[in-house]
């Protein structure tokens, strides 16, 4: 089920002062209600995208389609996204009136009663571009988005703004004591750093989140030496990384994945901390205890090394799959959840569950055309900017040059725990333990050579050789008996028909 891969974890010498972590009520759970997944459409991924940003705000989250029947027992949040414009069931709006804690509308049409209570919310259909502006000093490229309904006007608190091309100007979404309504969401758009502004209010959580950078890609078929150069680079400009690599959880003696082992562990030498990728599902089927049996080898096999994954990163459908919940996240106190890319899943569910932390993704290449001062930009949620691993050291050094302006931070700082049955990995304050003994970067690491891994057959060589010769004596053989067996028919035939 799970294709071969590899990782470990790096671990940040420096003890810096911990970050004000972000301030929300953790053991929440929030109902997320919608009227359609959109498909083909420009809100296409707005609901995963929601659980991704639920899930940085340490919250439980129920999610539920509105035909079916609503239940609001122990929830402490509601949250309903419209991509339709037909307003939602009038049996659903009339208990979303009576549950008298916090609603979130995001989308068409909210309902008479909420705009009502949304200071008299008058709606304008526009399908113009739009452009997105948050206070964090961000502004977005214009949006076609078609046929959206955006506010005219209101007497409500408003949040953010929304351009349209002929300059005229709307909030992107207003608040009234428990009801909030914010006009649209769609990934890979600013509309992702507005609706945090909102959630922050929604959850009355403070602007306390933080910038981390995560390389992603890292496995035992890139090139080690860019690897190399990245983790040098970042240590050079004196910006802590977080490495997002492959498991190993076979072939653990070979070469190569001790070869693996030497690059991770170099990066730790350079101020990186390695976060443990899922490995990669190929398929829905799963027997119990098999992906069990894949995290504690893969977090054994750094833990023997001496190298503490603190983290687990995978596609945010994870956490939406009970067999990955239960085998797969379990361990992990911390996670990155990336975007979707290919959901597979195994058994799926409609809750998830809540981590200590869950950094919230972004593209980071993307972030950069929206900011126009990081350095005065705060994050709303502990944010982790994405990079794959560099193709070249131009790209290196473009990137490195711009996140120096930035208050990126250590990992490291945060708390993080990983329990399997055979391993215990902690976090705290910067300090790093495994199985109960701290461990520092050795000095002689520093003066590992790491063998460069030019080609990706260069790393695993020792495995292919083997399946190489294995193979060539099966053909050998297989050949060997063909020719006996054709010698002792063509003597048959002779004998029966030459004479």
């Amino acid at each position: 089920m799970f294709k071969k891969c590899l990782l470990v974890l790096l671990f940040i010498s420096s003890i810096s002062f911990w970050p004000a972590p972000l301030v929300v009520a953790k053991g929440e759970t929030t109902l997320v209600l919608y009227d359609s997944l959109a498909k083909q459409s420009a809100t296409d991924g707005n609901v995963d995208l929601l659980l991704r940003m639920l899930a940085s705000y340490g919250q439980t989250v129920r999610i539920s389609d509105t035909r079916e029947k609503l239940d609001t027992s122990s929830v402490d949040h509601i949250i309903v996204i419209q991509n339709k414009a037909k307003p939602i069931q009038p049996e659903v709006s009339e208990k979303l009136q009576k549950y008298g804690k916090k609603i979130l509308f995001i989308g068409q049409t909210p309902p008479g009663w909420a705009r009502k209570q949304l200071g008299n919310l008058q709606m304008q259909i526009s399908d113009t571009a739009i452009s997105v502006r948050t206070k964090e000093a961000l502004q977005s490229e214009p949006l076609l988005l078609g046929k959206l309904q955006l506010i005219k006007q209101t007497s409500a608190e408003k949040i953010g703004e929304l351009t349209a091309d002929d300059g005229t100007k709307f909030p992107y979404a207003v608040r009234n004591n428990k009801l909030s309504y914010a006009s649209f969401l769609v990934k890979d758009s600013l509309s992702e750093f507005a609706l945090l502004e909102v959630l922050n209010d929604f959850y009355g959580a403070g602007k306390t989140g933080q910038p981390y950078v995560v390389i992603r890609d890292v496995n035992p078929f890139v090139d080690f030496d860019m690897v190399q150069k990245t983790a040098d680079a970042f240590n050079e400009a004196g910006i802590p990384f977080i490495v997002s690599a492959g498991p190993v959880f076979e072939n653990m003696n070979l070469k190569a994945a001790k070869n693996y082992a030497e690059l991770l562990q170099y990066v730790e030498t350079r101020g990186g901390s390695i976060v443990l990728n899922a490995p990669v599902v190929t398929f829905g089927e799963s027997k119990k205890g098999e992906l069990t049996d894949v995290m504690t080898t893969s977090v054994q096999f750094f833990a023997q090394n001496e190298i503490a994954p603190l983290g687990i990163s995978a596609e945010a459908y994870w956490q939406t799959d009970k067999v990955y919940q239960k085998e797969g996240l379990a361990p992990f106190s911390s996670a990155i959840l990336f975007p979707n890319q290919n959901i597979i899943y195994t058994d799926e569910t409609k809750e998830t569950n809540a981590f200590t932390s869950a950094l919230f993704y972004l593209d980071g290449k993307r972030y950069e055309k929206w900011e126009q001062a990081a350095n005065e930009t705060p994050f709303n949620v502990d944010t982790a900017l994405g990079f794959s691993l560099f193709k070249n050291e131009k790209e290196l050094r473009e990137t490195v040059s711009w996140l120096r302006q930035m208050p990126i931070q250590d990992y490291t700082n945060l708390p993080h725990t990983v329990q399997t049955e055979k391993d215990k990995i902690t976090a705290q304050n910067g300090f790093l333990s495994v199985n109960g003994k701290e461990i520092t970067p050795a000095d002689h690491f520093l003066n590992v050579k790491v063998k460069k891994n030019q080609p990706q057959e260069a790393s695993l060589n020792e495995f292919f050789s083997v399946q190489s010769k294995v193979l060539t004596v099966i053909i050998c053989v297989t050949l060997f008996i063909f020719v006996i067996l054709f010698v002792i028919g063509y003597r048959a035939y002779r004998k029966k028909y030459v004479k």
